[in-house]
């Protein structure tokens, strides 16, 4: 079976008296803090000390439910009040919801304190703040004791009380020399909707231009190049590494990148506002650049622009990596073997994928792992592997059998492994389909079913 050894993360949204499990991350994430505050448990020494190779019982964790062979005992741990995480980010936010990126030096640096104040941070003076890793700076938690009421369950006044103290917090932190989210936060801590609370996982996204300054994303300085009759400065709006250009010369439809930038771990796609042609390109990949930078002037073939990039983008453009991904799933149907399927027939069998057609509801067939190929690459090529070994001799993924007699039951049922013998040259027990058929066969056990059946509940 599969084991954690360590601690986790489970997530669920919460609606009313009821929630709905999310899932469940086999490592702790930003928000442990609220947890470590209210339970009076230091996760992160939890966690060394079973790396370490602590016995649970050498934890010293209060009390809470266990869970092992024996089954559930005791009861969930006792919340000592409540906490209020904020995070201060180096960014700031557009009206769009865009978070544009800041980068600088931290001129000066206090961080806020008192009782029931906790903040987790690298931040100092003098630290340089680049692009290429996250914006977080600093988290800062509010911790209030009050307010709790345990028998109902009831925890408003502490909730209130946690958001003053957080909100009071912030407008103490001192923050100088890069931009950060700060007031951001502080706004919607003392908004009266938020603070009556509580609200929907939409309200902040309907709510944000209230809260941005509209000047915080206005984009630093930047030298204009002389520009031509219908030529357009095409501009960074946020920090970020140079990853793709547009060649020069070169048409760019409506809505497609003329330059794509790297920034906060993601891609971001910078376009002209409409169709241009690329008549100068200031930046090439690898390059660093700040807001407001010239990328790239172009010419607009469609002055109008009266189109939005999501209008004109045609989604049914090719795209070299959608196409080189497409031809990869291809070439694993029986389709692209007509020579090998006909060999099969000629001698009364079947194809896998024939059976799998048959077996299950049409249309509900998920295959997992149809790229893997055989772990072969020390003595033949990629290209080779991908003719002759397509998905590693196995067929295997979920779908429903028989869903129109059985409504009731669960709508993904067994995981189908299904050897292609006879049409690949990859051995179906190779190392590459050990850990795929070890899924498949673990979805197919009354374990997973169970599972799922108390997940859907």
């Amino acid at each position: 079976g599969t084991h954690l050894r360590g601690v986790a993360t489970v997530e669920f949204l919460v609606s009313g008296s009821g929630m709905v499990f999310l899932e469940v991350n086999p490592r702790i994430q930003v928000e442990h803090t609220v947890t470590e505050e209210v339970a009076g448990i230091d996760l992160v020494a939890v966690q060394i000390a079973v790396a370490r190779g602590a016995l649970f019982d050498e934890l010293e964790l209060s009390d809470g439910v266990t869970a092992d062979s024996h089954g559930v005992t005791g009861a969930p741990t006792r919340v000592r009040g409540v906490a209020v995480q904020a995070r201060i980010n180096t960014e700031t936010l557009r009206q769009d919801g865009q978070a544009v990126p800041a980068t600088g030096t931290l001129s000066a640096f206090t961080p806020p304190s008192g009782p029931g104040i906790r903040v987790d941070t690298h931040g100092r003076p003098g630290l340089e703040v680049g692009a290429r890793y996250d914006s977080l700076l600093a988290k800062v938690i509010a911790h209030v004791r009050v307010g709790a009421s345990e028998a109902t369950g009831d925890f408003t006044r502490g909730v209130g009380a946690a958001i003053r103290k957080l909100e009071v917090s912030l407008g103490e932190f001192v923050v100088d020399g890069v931009a950060t989210n700060r007031n951001v936060l502080r706004k919607i801590l003392t908004d009266r909707e938020f603070r009556s609370g509580p609200v929907t996982t939409s309200w902040l996204g309907e709510r944000l231009e209230e809260f941005v300054d509209p000047h915080a994303e206005t984009s630093v300085a930047a030298e204009a190049p002389e520009l031509s009759a219908g030529e357009y400065a095409v501009r960074a709006e946020m920090v970020g590494t140079v990853v793709e250009s547009a060649a020069e010369g070169g048409t760019a439809p409506a809505g497609s990148p003329i330059v794509i930038l790297d920034a906060m771990k993601m891609q971001h796609a910078v376009t002209a506002p409409g169709t241009a042609t690329v008549t100068r390109m200031l930046v090439q990949p690898g390059q660093t650049v700040q807001p407001g930078t010239v990328l790239a002037v172009v010419h607009l073939d469609d002055e109008t622009g009266a189109s939005t990039a999501a209008d004109a983008f045609d989604l049914d453009d090719e795209r070299a990596d959608l196409d080189e991904i497409h031809a990869r799933h291809s070439a694993t149907l029986d389709a692209a073997r007509p020579d090998t399927v006909a060999r099969r027939h000629s001698r009364g069998r079947r194809t896998a994928r024939e059976n799998i057609t048959d077996l299950v509801d049409a249309g509900s067939f998920v295959e997992y792992g149809g790229l893997v190929l055989a772990a072969q690459r020390a003595r033949r090529s990629e290209e080779d592997l991908i003719a002759n070994t397509p998905a590693d001799g196995l067929v295997g993924g979920t779908a429903r059998i028989d869903g129109a007699t059985w409504s009731s039951c669960r709508t993904t049922t067994p995981c189908l492994p299904e050897l292609r013998a006879g049409t690949t040259t990859a051995r179906p027990t190779g190392s590459s389909n050990s850990l795929r058929a070890a899924r498949c066969r673990w979805c197919c056990s009354p374990r997973a079913a169970a599972d799922d059946r108390a997940m859907s509940t």
